[in-house]
């Protein structure tokens, strides 16, 4: 029987979820407008700075965990294209496209947990039936999500060769990855099961999306290297996802760097240019 309450409750989480989403992109679609628009405007004497980067990522989602649940961090390369530019002296924007590969692994002990157990009838063994009954035991895992990711920073310039950068990050799920096995009791305590495969992995959600934090050196031959924090804001699962209704963030620490492949720079204004404007006017 289907408890009216709890797909109202699923409705509701997942319509604030997909409203959200759509306010998130518009923020990040309104910074890259902005950016175009002081190209264009002060294009004069900027430049516009377009690059490739190369790295790695290293973390794991994070959230609240059962008690003798442990987990390692896992690394996964980073690969992309980059723009910047400057707004003022010391002001400018950056955003990027890469791909990200987040990795990890988890054991956790679960208690009580709902669990489909494939159960095959003595009248029809050649069918398998899928019973809904209680899990206790431990889980062991990993999460293996490959991402699409778009951040829109602005960044302060400290000297010649350092930068600060913070800003949004929107991620697409380009392949999910949560995949493990199970060891323990179902039921009543009198089925056991042992190494029992399974995989969440329809079960992360589409659309990543936080906040990014960053550290950038850059050198006179047009290489620069980073250091970045990215959290998100949002579970990685989808809010329809019973198992875990605890918010489970994607936390990963980002070593890229970067070369400069060409620049945009508008002819600067001369004395003859600014003559004829004054005789225009």
């Amino acid at each position: 029987m289907v408890d009216i309450e709890d797909v109202s409750t699923i409705y509701m989480r997942t319509l604030l979820f997909n409203l959200s989403t759509m306010k998130y992109s518009s923020v990040l679609l309104l910074c890259f407008f902005i950016a175009a628009s002081s190209y264009t405007a002060n294009a004069q004497d900027k430049c516009l700075n377009f690059g490739i980067k190369a790295g790695i990522a290293y973390g794991t989602p994070i959230g609240p965990a059962e008690k003798g649940a442990t987990g390692s961090p896992g690394l996964g390369p980073i690969l992309g294209i980059y723009a910047d530019y400057a707004l003022a002296s010391k002001w400018g924007l950056q955003t990027e496209l890469y791909f990200v590969q987040k990795r990890s692994k988890f054991s956790s002990p679960v208690t009580d947990q709902v669990y489909s157990y494939p159960y095959n009838p003595i009248s029809n063994p050649d069918t398998t039936v899928y019973v809904d009954t209680k899990f206790t035991g431990t889980v062991t895992g990993k999460f293996n999500n490959k991402y699409l990711e778009w951040p829109v920073m602005g960044y302060y310039q400290i000297g010649k060769s350092y930068r600060i950068l913070a800003g949004p990050y929107l991620g697409y799920l380009l392949e999910a990855g949560n995949t493990g096995v199970a060891n323990g009791i179902v039921g009543f305590g009198n089925l056991t099961v042992e190494n029992e495969p399974f995989d969440e992995g329809i079960n992360i959600s589409e659309i990543d999306f936080g906040v990014v934090g960053a550290l950038r050196y850059d050198t006179k031959f047009g290489i620069n290297c980073e250091l970045r924090v990215t959290t998100g804001l949002r579970s990685i699962y989808k809010p329809t996802y019973t198992l875990k209704e605890e918010t489970v963030r994607n936390v990963y620490l980002q070593l890229t760097a970067g070369y400069r492949l060409h620049s945009l720079c508008a002819k600067p204004k001369t004395d003859k240019d600014l003559l004829g404007v004054e005789r225009a006017n």
